[in-house]
């Protein structure tokens, strides 16, 4: 596994690794750790580029494991975790929950179908504040909006479900564009590589410079 959707999001071809020895510790702390997340910190794991936006991973040294879920991935406020279930540690690309306070208590809602597709969507999140050319936060997509990004660019087959529900476009491996969605409201970022793409980008979106 190589993250390629990652690296050419942005343009990165290095490796950017946690030491060897945090990793094995981490393994053997929990018994397992799943395929993917090993990978993704012997590759990607130390990128500082990548990893410390609003969301990032935690460190081999600061996964926990509570109520049975292990907490791999944080908001920077802690107001939010990413864990996968303590049984799916074994397994390569296991599910991911995303835990969030409800009703008084944390409850863990299904986010993603794999650890995979769910790293994909949090790069292509963060990408929203890192890549050079960028909406400058979110604005609000009307039916019209989502209808015209939905016929130009293609959706990309990885998903967030429910924090809250985010989908991604983009014709180009270094585009992203993100639409956030719930019961209230729906909201349209984007972020590029070049002003090229910036342009045609806000063309479609009719949006003036």
């Amino acid at each position: 596994m190589n993250f390629l959707p990652i690296r050419k999001l942005y343009h990165c071809n290095e490796i950017s690794a946690y030491p060897e020895d945090s990793i094995q510790e981490a393994i053997r702390r929990f018994g397992k750790l799943p395929n993917t997340l090993i990978e993704y910190y012997r590759q990607l794991g130390a990128n500082q580029e990548i990893n410390q936006a609003q969301t990032y991973p935690c460190s081999p040294a600061n996964l926990v494991l509570e109520n049975g879920y292990l907490m791999f991935y944080v908001e920077d406020q802690e107001s939010m975790w990413w864990a996968i279930k303590q049984e799916d540690l074994g397994e390569d690309n296991p599910a991911v929950y995303v835990c969030v306070w409800k009703n008084d208590g944390y409850v863990y809602l299904p986010e993603s179908d794999t650890l995979e597709h769910f790293l994909y969507s949090m790069a292509y999140c963060q990408a929203m504040e890192i890549l050079p050319w960028n909406s400058e936060g979110p604005f609000s997509c009307d039916t019209e909006t989502k209808s015209k990004i939905e016929a130009t660019y293609k959706k990309k087959d990885f998903e967030l479900c429910n924090s809250p529900r985010t989908t991604f476009y983009g014709n180009s491996d270094d585009e992203a564009i993100m639409i956030c969605e719930d019961e209230l409201s729906c909201q349209v970022s984007f972020a590029c590589m070049t002003e090229e793409q910036f342009e045609q980008i806000q063309k479609v979106l009719s949006i003036r410079s």
